[in-house]
């Protein structure tokens, strides 16, 4: 299982063993990957992951796994504690047949923080 923080170092969503789908703590679906995309539950394109960081669709990080390479300043990161989502053991992702939609074009990657770091970045 592998947390993903937000600017504060906070752990905000985990990503399941397979690195399919994206989970907030209560275990409920937010997002999943195709490739390095990534689309929330209802097909919407959030964003794309590249070296550990989860870039917004403007190309801002906001995001990232404590395994990150490059990338903004990042926050310090207490990877000790055990995550409160047991569950995502055994989580696959259960998203419904939704057709993914269209993605605009990727953009540059920026070296600062999004504004959408944290639960804000699921609803873009």
């Amino acid at each position: 299982m592998i947390s993903l923080y937000d600017t504060t170092g906070q752990p905000v969503v985990y990503v399941d063993p397979a690195c399919q789908g994206l989970y907030d703590a209560n275990g409920r679906l937010l997002a999943w990957f195709e490739e390095d995309l990534l689309y929330a539950v209802n097909g919407r394109y959030l964003g794309w992951l590249h070296q550990g960081w989860v870039y917004d669709r403007n190309g801002n990080p906001a995001l990232f796994m404590s395994t990150a390479t490059g990338g903004p300043r990042r926050p310090a990161v207490d990877t000790s504690q055990p995550t409160p989502c047991y569950w995502l053991q055994r989580a696959t992702p259960r998203r419904n047949a939704t057709r993914r939609k269209a993605r605009p074009a990727r953009r540059r990657r920026a070296t600062d923080w999004s504004t959408l770091s944290g639960p804000a970045y699921f609803a873009q």
